[in-house]
């Protein structure tokens, strides 16, 4: 019987994100134990899942509290720390997967002793390591945020090895807290009027939609659709929720404060839509399956933590810089003004009208309405993984033709969560996935200004063969390494001849990226598998390191097919 420890040190939203992960082990381990070990401050959220075995808690905050007061004593941290590992080494589990990607987190999954570990680890010298090839793309996407379109939850499940595209996000409500909510409802409002609710708040303020935003839009739903709103948040939000209030005529109630985590959920069921930033909140509309509309800024992207399942439609600026980098501080923040308070009530409207999304046909009003925002709703592809697709064709770029050609190569390349070797994809099935890709851009995009970018594409393609000559080379020096070094007598000036040529085989990669940014996705997956190379056996390494040069040159042979395939099947539209 398997024993399972799912290691998630972040905040409710990602808990949340789980669930589906959680939900699927036990469907392909009957009998498995699934236990989540959490930061105590956000692990409430676990109790409301019946098929979380156990959780266990990590007291961070205690240890925030002591390091602003300076009183932090690090043999007290110690002490806490070899205590937590002793107890998870005692509960013996045989699989952990950590869905942190601290420093941390690393060292603590490492001493844990445990022996099929997936995510982050730490070698004995305190190196982050990663295992499992989806987290090593984990970690890519953070560089590489334009070029993705996995949502972050499928990217856990198949770090799984789950495919199942029949999931959703767990959260159970209590009969207590439903039972609340239904009382609260029926004490505030009339009982005949659309219950609409909002989120104004978010972790960082640079993920918040203005307050006068929120204003002007619950006075439009309350005259043009005789909606009452509903405001959520903790108590710290209340000042915000009341800048709200005074700067609107709509009928409010204001429920920040006034509610647990599952009587939240149970006013979350009961509204016909949430307005919400991207939050956790978000999340537990999406597990109770309540209609969002959800608004995305700077940092925030769609495509990885969007509302997952359920109906909604996702408001994303339409920007250059979107998604900004997690390590920008941007002195501008235009993004937060681009998405207008009619942009979202007309979203609404959408939700409210029970259409079938994918078919509806935008007038030239309604593109105008949207002119600097992208307007997505999603669904769940062939491979059982989810796609925000646009229900409004803005011209097609660069970044989307290279967007959804990663998204097939890496599906092809990482598989189910295990890699499915270096082998070249067939002349017929890139050919297949060059006309399917197309057939989604086609879908999505206008391709009237092609032209415009077919040029930027065939350099990009050029680069793509470039870089798969410069891997050959790279293997045939790591041949020579490996004969060197199992020779009877290595010479050891002649090994750092060879050396110095794998390294400017390297340098040449480096140049080659930093001209072709594009590219970077493969280039950076190639670097972090020569960070995860451990030992000190010249041959184990040098093996290892000619595996990672035939992986970049699949990958960068198979991107080249796939985007070739792609602009010939657009050249004709």
């Amino acid at each position: 019987m398997k024993n399972i420890l799912i290691l998630n040190l972040t905040r409710m939203g990602d808990l949340l994100m789980n669930t589906p992960l959680i939900t699927g082990l036990k469907k392909k381990y009957p009998g498995a134990k699934v236990s989540v070990l959490s930061n105590s401050k956000f692990s409430e959220v676990c109790k409301y899942n019946s098929f979380i075995d156990n959780i266990y808690e990590i007291d961070i905050k205690q240890f925030e509290t002591k390091i602003k007061k300076k009183e932090l004593s690090f043999l007290d941290l110690y002490t806490y720390l070899e205590d937590m590992v002793g107890k998870m080494q005692s509960l013996k589990f045989d699989m952990l997967i950590n869905l942190t990607h601290s420093k941390l987190s690393a060292v603590f999954s490492s001493l844990l002793d445990i022996e099929d570990v997936r995510g982050f680890i730490a070698n004995e010298t305190g190196q982050r390591l990663i295992r499992n090839p989806w987290f090593i793309y984990f970690s890519n996407l953070l560089f590489n945020r334009p070029y993705n379109m996995f949502h972050l939850v499928d990217i856990y499940m198949r770090s799984g090895d789950l495919t199942d595209s029949d999931e959703k996000l767990v959260f159970e409500i209590p009969h207590e807290a439903d039972q609340w909510a239904a009382d609260f409802l029926k004490e505030k409002s009339d009982g005949n009027e659309i219950i609409i609710g909002f989120q104004p708040a978010a972790s960082r303020e640079d993920r918040r939609w203005a307050p006068d935003k929120f204003a002007e839009l619950a006075t439009r739903l309350s005259k043009n659709m005789n909606a009452t709103i509903i405001i959520f948040g903790v108590p710290s939000e209340g000042e915000l929720a009341l800048e709200i209030i005074q700067k609107t005529e709509a009928r409010v109630i204001n429920a920040v404060g006034k509610t647990t985590i599952p009587r939240l959920a149970g006013l979350l069921k009961r509204c016909s839509v949430l307005v919400t930033n991207d939050t956790g909140t978000m999340h537990i509309a999406s597990a109770v399956e309540t209609p969002i509309a959800a608004l995305f800024f700077t940092h925030a992207l769609v495509h990885e933590t969007g509302p997952y399942g359920g109906r909604s439609v996702t408001l994303q600026s339409d920007i250059p810089c979107s998604p900004c980098s997690h390590h920008t501080d941007c002195n501008h923040m235009m993004c937060l003004d681009y998405i207008t308070p009619a942009q979202v009530e007309h979203a609404i409207s959408l939700l409210l009208e029970n259409k079938d999304l994918s078919k509806i046909g935008p007038t030239e009003a309604v593109e105008s309405l949207y002119n600097r925002t992208r307007l997505y709703s999603s669904r769940f592809d062939e491979e059982g993984m989810i796609e925000y697709f646009p229900l409004l064709k803005k011209p097609v770029r660069v970044r989307d033709v290279m967007a959804w050609a990663y998204r097939f190569m890496w599906t092809y390349i990482l598989g189910s969560g295990k890699n499915k070797g270096v082998g070249e994809m067939s002349e017929t099935e890139l050919q297949e996935k060059s006309m399917e890709a197309a057939r989604k851009i086609i879908e999505g995009f206008s391709c009237d200004n092609y032209h415009n970018i077919a040029s930027h594409l065939y350099e990009t393609t050029r680069a793509l063969h470039s870089l798969h000559k410069i891997c050959s080379e790279g293997e045939e020096i790591v041949k020579k390494i490996i004969l060197e070094s199992t020779s009877r007598s290595p010479d050891s000036k002649k090994m750092k001849i060879i050396s110095d040529d794998l390294q400017e085989v390297d340098i040449r990669i480096e140049v080659l990226g930093n001209n072709h940014p594009e590219i970077g996705p493969i280039l950076k997956m190639f670097s972090f598998g020569k960070e995860n190379l451990e030992g000190d056996n010249v041959k184990t390494l040098a093996g290892e390191t000619m595996k990672l040069y035939q992986e970049i040159r699949a990958e960068s042979s198979i991107m080249e097919g796939l985007l070739s395939g792609i602009m010939s099947e657009l050249a004709l539209q």
